[in-house]
Protein backbone atom coordinates (compact mmCIF):
# COMPACT_ATOMS: atom_id res chain seq x y z
CA UNK A 1 0.00 0.00 0.00
CA UNK A 2 1.02 3.52 -0.67
CA UNK A 3 1.36 6.22 1.97
CA UNK A 4 -1.24 8.16 -0.70
CA UNK A 5 -3.53 5.71 0.24
CA UNK A 6 -4.56 5.37 3.53
CA UNK A 7 -8.03 3.44 3.41
CA UNK A 8 -6.24 0.76 0.65
CA UNK A 9 -5.42 1.14 -2.58
CA UNK A 10 -7.90 3.41 -4.74
CA UNK A 11 -10.45 2.17 -6.80
CA UNK A 12 -9.93 0.07 -9.74
CA UNK A 13 -5.78 0.08 -9.12
CA UNK A 14 -4.09 -3.54 -7.66
CA UNK A 15 -3.03 -4.33 -4.60
CA UNK A 16 0.77 -5.49 -4.53
CA UNK A 17 1.68 -8.81 -4.87
CA UNK A 18 3.73 -8.23 -1.56
CA UNK A 19 0.56 -7.54 0.93
CA UNK A 20 -0.70 -10.77 -0.21
CA UNK A 21 2.17 -13.03 0.43
CA UNK A 22 3.45 -14.46 3.48
CA UNK A 23 6.85 -14.99 3.66
CA UNK A 24 8.06 -18.10 4.60
CA UNK A 25 9.58 -17.29 7.84
CA UNK A 26 6.41 -14.96 8.42
CA UNK A 27 4.02 -18.06 7.91
CA UNK A 28 6.51 -20.30 10.07
CA UNK A 29 5.82 -17.60 13.19
CA UNK A 30 2.27 -17.43 12.66
CA UNK A 31 1.75 -21.34 12.88
CA UNK A 32 4.64 -22.38 14.76
CA UNK A 33 2.03 -22.91 18.07
CA UNK A 34 -0.12 -25.42 15.51
CA UNK A 35 2.49 -27.94 14.86
CA UNK A 36 3.75 -28.99 17.94
CA UNK A 37 0.54 -29.99 20.07
CA UNK A 38 2.77 -30.35 23.27
CA UNK A 39 2.94 -26.38 23.81
CA UNK A 40 -0.52 -26.37 24.51
CA UNK A 41 -1.70 -26.90 27.58
CA UNK A 42 -4.78 -27.46 28.15
CA UNK A 43 -6.81 -28.52 31.37
CA UNK A 44 -7.15 -32.29 31.73
CA UNK A 45 -10.35 -33.03 33.74
CA UNK A 46 -11.79 -36.89 34.86
CA UNK A 47 -13.80 -38.83 32.93
CA UNK A 48 -17.09 -38.10 33.13
CA UNK A 49 -18.35 -41.75 34.48
CA UNK A 50 -21.89 -42.65 32.12
CA UNK A 51 -23.11 -46.05 33.07
CA UNK A 52 -26.05 -47.13 30.96
CA UNK A 53 -28.87 -48.24 31.47
CA UNK A 54 -31.47 -50.83 29.60
CA UNK A 55 -34.38 -49.65 28.18
CA UNK A 56 -36.13 -52.60 30.08
CA UNK A 57 -34.83 -50.88 33.59
CA UNK A 58 -37.40 -47.41 33.09
CA UNK A 59 -41.09 -46.54 32.80
CA UNK A 60 -40.45 -44.35 29.83
CA UNK A 61 -37.86 -44.10 27.33
CA UNK A 62 -39.62 -42.00 24.69
CA UNK A 63 -37.36 -39.28 23.36
CA UNK A 64 -34.46 -40.74 25.34
CA UNK A 65 -31.10 -40.66 24.07
CA UNK A 66 -30.27 -44.28 23.33
CA UNK A 67 -26.75 -45.97 22.15
CA UNK A 68 -27.49 -49.19 20.35
CA UNK A 69 -24.33 -52.01 20.00
CA UNK A 70 -24.63 -53.87 16.42
CA UNK A 71 -22.23 -55.24 14.62
CA UNK A 72 -20.38 -52.91 12.43
CA UNK A 73 -20.76 -53.22 9.01
CA UNK A 74 -17.24 -52.64 8.24
CA UNK A 75 -15.23 -54.51 10.64
CA UNK A 76 -17.42 -57.33 11.19
CA UNK A 77 -16.90 -56.43 14.95
CA UNK A 78 -19.52 -54.79 17.59
CA UNK A 79 -19.72 -51.18 17.64
CA UNK A 80 -21.89 -48.72 19.36
CA UNK A 81 -24.30 -46.02 17.96
CA UNK A 82 -25.51 -42.86 18.92
CA UNK A 83 -26.77 -39.74 18.16
CA UNK A 84 -29.90 -41.64 18.23
CA UNK A 85 -33.59 -41.43 20.18
CA UNK A 86 -36.28 -43.39 21.68
CA UNK A 87 -39.25 -42.97 18.45
CA UNK A 88 -41.66 -45.12 20.81
CA UNK A 89 -41.78 -46.64 24.23
CA UNK A 90 -40.58 -50.74 24.99
CA UNK A 91 -43.51 -53.21 23.51
CA UNK A 92 -43.62 -56.73 23.07
CA UNK A 93 -44.96 -58.93 20.93
CA UNK A 94 -44.39 -63.15 19.82
CA UNK A 95 -40.98 -62.14 18.95
CA UNK A 96 -39.68 -60.56 21.82
CA UNK A 97 -39.38 -56.93 23.45
CA UNK A 98 -39.38 -54.51 20.65
CA UNK A 99 -38.40 -50.18 20.14
CA UNK A 100 -38.99 -47.95 17.93
CA UNK A 101 -35.29 -45.83 16.86
CA UNK A 102 -34.70 -43.17 14.96
CA UNK A 103 -32.02 -40.47 14.76
CA UNK A 104 -32.00 -38.05 16.72
CA UNK A 105 -32.14 -35.16 14.23
CA UNK A 106 -35.15 -36.89 12.80
CA UNK A 107 -37.15 -37.16 16.34
CA UNK A 108 -36.59 -33.40 16.52
CA UNK A 109 -37.90 -32.82 13.69
CA UNK A 110 -40.92 -35.03 14.28
CA UNK A 111 -41.69 -33.68 17.86
CA UNK A 112 -41.36 -30.40 16.01
CA UNK A 113 -44.25 -30.64 14.31
CA UNK A 114 -48.23 -29.50 15.32
CA UNK A 115 -49.87 -32.30 17.13
CA UNK A 116 -52.29 -32.36 14.91
CA UNK A 117 -50.27 -32.87 11.76
CA UNK A 118 -48.01 -35.04 13.02
CA UNK A 119 -47.29 -38.55 11.92
CA UNK A 120 -48.68 -41.54 14.71
CA UNK A 121 -44.93 -42.79 14.37
CA UNK A 122 -41.69 -40.94 13.33
CA UNK A 123 -40.95 -41.28 9.59
CA UNK A 124 -38.03 -43.59 9.29
CA UNK A 125 -37.73 -45.21 12.80
CA UNK A 126 -37.00 -48.51 12.98
CA UNK A 127 -37.89 -51.71 15.36
CA UNK A 128 -34.80 -52.52 17.38
CA UNK A 129 -35.16 -55.55 19.38
CA UNK A 130 -34.30 -54.56 22.88
CA UNK A 131 -31.42 -56.40 23.84
CA UNK A 132 -28.73 -54.31 22.79
CA UNK A 133 -30.59 -51.10 23.26
CA UNK A 134 -29.29 -48.72 26.43
CA UNK A 135 -30.23 -44.96 27.48
CA UNK A 136 -27.87 -42.64 27.98
CA UNK A 137 -28.20 -41.43 31.44
CA UNK A 138 -27.47 -37.63 30.65
CA UNK A 139 -30.38 -37.40 28.26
Amino acid sequence: MKADEPNGPAEGSQASSESTELTDEAFEALTADLRDPADVRYKQYPRPSLELVSVLDLPSVIGKRLVVVARSKQSGKPASYSNLRAASEVFTDEAGSWIRIAEEWRWYMWVALPEDSRPPMCPRSKARPTVNVWVDPLS
